[in-house]
């Protein structure tokens, strides 16, 4: 496994128009420059697949 290090991490509220598009995210408590192995849990929890900037929303699918 590579170790890798987010700059940042936070898990929020998003609202979305009619059309399943996020218009806006409330983030109660961002993380900033987590450990490489704290991020590599919350990567793979996710998994989040993404070299770049991106979202995951988090269902029933993803929480297994």
């Amino acid at each position: 496994m590579n170790s890798v290090s987010l700059h940042s991490f936070a898990l929020g509220l998003a609202t979305k128009n009619s059309a399943g598009e996020i218009i806006e995210v409330y983030y109660p408590q961002p993380l900033l420059n987590l450990e490489a192995d704290l991020s590599q849990t919350l990567l793979d929890s996710c998994n989040y697949q993404s070299k770049t900037n991106g979202h995951v929303e988090l269902n029933s699918d993803t929480l297994k």
